[in-house]
Parts: C-alpha cells; sequence; structure tokens
C-alpha cells in the first residue's frame, strides 16, 4: 500500500498526518480481518472435527452389522473344510 500513498504524498495532495491516519486505519482494518481469518478457522475445524465423528460413526455402524455375516461365513468355511478332511 505504501507504494500507492507515496507519489499522492510527493504532489501534497495528502498530508503527513493524512497518510497517518490511513496507515493507521488500515491497521485496524488488518487486526479485523485477521481476527475473522482466525474465527472462520476454528469454526472450520469444529466442522471437519463433527464431520469425521459422523463418518467415523457410519463406519462402525457398517461394521458392527456386516461383523455377525463374516463371521457365520467364516465358521461355514471352517465347517466345511474340516468335514472334508
Amino acid at each position: 500500500m505504501r507504494f500507492l500513498l507515496h507519489p499522492i504524498c510527493e504532489l501534497g495532495v495528502i498530508s503527513l498526518s493524512a497518510k497517518g491516519e490511513a496507515k493507521e486505519k488500515l491497521e485496524h482494518a488488518m487486526l479485523g480481518v485477521t481476527d475473522k481469518y482466525m474465527l472462520l478457522e476454528e469454526c472450520e475445524k469444529k466442522y471437519v472435527r463433527k464431520a469425521l465423528l459422523e463418518e467415523r460413526r457410519h463406519y462402525c455402524d457398517f461394521i458392527c452389522c456386516v461383523r455377525p455375516v463374516v463371521v457365520g461365513f467364516i465358521r461355514s468355511t471352517n465347517l466345511v473344510c474340516y468335514t472334508f478332511r
């Protein structure tokens, strides 16, 4: 931003006090943007964590449903293997 204010100050259009005020306003605006960015980052982390926990719950529910079928299949396969020995 300095390159934009410098030529105008050389022409005498903006006084040094106005330049200082503009710099102060810019710094204040940057603090506001930084605060909003941090807030957005925290919100994003919260929702990503929530989504991952939900996905994990779905996976665990799926495994709980499939496990009895897999165990039954393994037992029947073992039973068939032992009877043909």
